[in-house]
């Protein structure tokens, strides 16, 4: 994945727009969406 790769800024913008809209895999994408800031946040 693009977090995978340490591309964590593009993957939190996919993320968010995964989120957004909703559905039956919103929870997975918040799940996610956590895992990319926690990454963002140690590489800062």
């Amino acid at each position: 994945t693009l977090s995978d790769q340490g591309r964590n800024a593009e993957a939190l913008a996919l993320i968010e727009r995964a989120v957004t809209a909703g559905g039956a895999f919103e929870a997975a994408a918040r799940e996610t969406r956590e895992l990319i800031l926690g990454r963002l946040a140690k590489t800062r």
